[in-house]
């Protein structure tokens, strides 16, 4: 009797086993089945935020000249990827935006000037921000929280 109790269990025993085998290998043959979704290989190109707009650069540098009667001026910049200083006329039109100025009558030669261009399609420097800095007017005029600097020591507060 006891040899025919471990038969039962040898045969039952077997059977599980060989089942999981079948139900594992129907697994990976359905898996195999479906086909995997292929990767992209190429980057999708965003879109322009505004359709013939180009990139917008950008440079800074010292004003050189202006030129109110063809809407330019003249700037003189490092050019980081040559190490070297350039000179470039830069273009304003309607869509050109002033910061720190009203407009571009108010630039002046030896202002330091920020300025946000596209380059054309014929290579010209279109400006979109032309940003005057004028950091003699922050010097002249401390924050109202710091007392201005006299040489003599600070009176202590009474109370």
């Amino acid at each position: 009797m006891r040899k025919s109790i471990w038969l039962v269990l040898s045969a039952m025993f077997s059977l599980v086993f060989f089942s999981g085998i079948v139900l594992a290998a129907d697994d990976n043959s359905a898996q195999a089945q479906v086909p995997a979704a292929e990767p992209e290989l190429v980057a999708p190109v965003p879109e322009p935020a505004h359709p013939g707009e180009l990139d917008l650069q950008w440079l800074w540098g010292e004003v050189k000249s202006v030129d109110a009667a063809n809407k330019e001026i003249t700037v003189n910049y490092l050019d980081y990827e040559s190490d070297g200083e350039k000179e470039v006329k830069i273009l304003t039109d309607e869509k050109t935006n002033f910061e720190n100025i009203k407009a571009l009558a108010d630039i002046k030669v030896k202002d330091t000037v920020s300025v946000d261009y596209v380059l054309t399609p014929d290579n010209k420097y279109l400006a979109r921000l032309v940003s005057i800095e004028k950091p003699e007017e922050m010097l002249k005029e401390p924050p109202a929280d710091v007392p201005a600097a006299t040489g003599a020591p600070a009176a202590p507060a009474t109370e």
